[in-house]
Protein backbone atom coordinates (compact mmCIF):
# COMPACT_ATOMS: atom_id res chain seq x y z
CA UNK A 1 0.00 0.00 0.00
CA UNK A 2 1.37 3.54 -1.17
CA UNK A 3 1.78 5.73 1.75
CA UNK A 4 -0.62 8.83 1.48
CA UNK A 5 2.44 11.36 1.38
CA UNK A 6 2.45 10.38 -2.04
CA UNK A 7 -0.94 11.36 -2.98
CA UNK A 8 0.02 15.00 -1.31
CA UNK A 9 2.68 16.26 -4.18
CA UNK A 10 3.47 15.66 -8.12
CA UNK A 11 7.19 14.89 -7.06
CA UNK A 12 8.18 13.09 -3.54
CA UNK A 13 12.10 13.63 -2.71
CA UNK A 14 13.95 12.38 0.05
CA UNK A 15 16.82 14.25 0.93
CA UNK A 16 19.01 12.09 3.03
CA UNK A 17 22.42 12.95 4.86
CA UNK A 18 24.98 10.52 4.44
CA UNK A 19 25.16 9.55 8.61
CA UNK A 20 21.76 7.49 8.30
CA UNK A 21 23.36 4.96 10.08
CA UNK A 22 24.65 1.12 9.47
CA UNK A 23 22.96 -0.32 6.39
CA UNK A 24 20.26 -1.81 8.56
CA UNK A 25 18.78 1.53 8.71
CA UNK A 26 18.09 1.42 5.03
CA UNK A 27 15.68 -0.78 5.10
CA UNK A 28 13.55 1.14 7.28
CA UNK A 29 13.36 3.58 5.61
CA UNK A 30 10.03 3.71 3.72
CA UNK A 31 10.47 6.79 1.67
CA UNK A 32 13.45 4.73 -0.45
CA UNK A 33 10.67 2.36 -2.07
CA UNK A 34 8.67 5.19 -2.48
CA UNK A 35 10.36 8.80 -3.88
CA UNK A 36 10.57 9.87 -7.43
CA UNK A 37 14.26 11.20 -6.19
CA UNK A 38 16.65 10.56 -3.79
CA UNK A 39 18.93 13.06 -2.47
CA UNK A 40 22.06 12.78 -0.28
CA UNK A 41 22.86 15.97 0.34
CA UNK A 42 26.48 16.97 2.17
CA UNK A 43 28.05 14.35 -0.17
CA UNK A 44 31.58 15.55 0.82
CA UNK A 45 31.32 13.97 4.29
CA UNK A 46 33.86 11.13 4.77
CA UNK A 47 31.62 7.63 3.89
CA UNK A 48 29.06 9.68 1.18
CA UNK A 49 30.20 7.58 -1.53
CA UNK A 50 29.70 4.49 0.17
CA UNK A 51 25.97 5.56 1.41
CA UNK A 52 25.24 6.39 -2.09
CA UNK A 53 26.39 3.12 -3.33
CA UNK A 54 24.13 1.37 -0.19
CA UNK A 55 21.03 3.63 -1.11
CA UNK A 56 21.40 2.39 -4.89
CA UNK A 57 21.70 -1.12 -3.26
CA UNK A 58 18.93 -1.14 -1.12
CA UNK A 59 16.31 0.75 -3.88
CA UNK A 60 17.32 -2.47 -6.18
CA UNK A 61 16.68 -5.12 -3.74
CA UNK A 62 13.57 -3.48 -2.50
CA UNK A 63 12.22 -3.45 -5.76
CA UNK A 64 13.18 -7.18 -6.37
CA UNK A 65 15.46 -5.81 -9.36
CA UNK A 66 18.54 -6.23 -9.18
CA UNK A 67 18.71 -5.28 -13.17
CA UNK A 68 18.41 -1.34 -12.31
CA UNK A 69 21.45 0.20 -13.51
CA UNK A 70 23.66 1.00 -10.25
CA UNK A 71 24.01 4.59 -11.75
CA UNK A 72 20.41 5.10 -12.38
CA UNK A 73 19.20 9.00 -12.49
CA UNK A 74 16.61 8.50 -9.42
CA UNK A 75 19.71 9.37 -7.44
CA UNK A 76 21.66 12.33 -6.72
CA UNK A 77 24.67 13.18 -4.32
CA UNK A 78 24.24 17.29 -3.61
CA UNK A 79 27.37 19.48 -2.41
CA UNK A 80 26.86 22.14 0.23
CA UNK A 81 28.02 24.46 -2.46
CA UNK A 82 25.98 26.61 -4.68
CA UNK A 83 25.95 26.42 -8.48
CA UNK A 84 27.00 22.90 -7.80
CA UNK A 85 27.01 20.48 -10.93
CA UNK A 86 24.50 18.39 -8.85
CA UNK A 87 21.85 21.20 -7.00
CA UNK A 88 21.72 22.24 -11.15
CA UNK A 89 20.52 19.04 -11.91
CA UNK A 90 18.11 18.77 -9.52
CA UNK A 91 16.70 22.16 -10.10
CA UNK A 92 16.53 21.45 -13.67
CA UNK A 93 14.90 18.20 -12.54
CA UNK A 94 12.51 19.96 -10.43
CA UNK A 95 10.93 22.26 -13.14
CA UNK A 96 10.14 19.85 -15.29
CA UNK A 97 7.06 18.46 -12.79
Amino acid sequence: MTPKFTDLADLSVYVMTPEYGASTQLEKIDMIDYADCIVINKFDKPGAEDALDAVRKQYRRSHLNLMIPSKASRFLALLPTFNDKGTNWFYFRLLEF
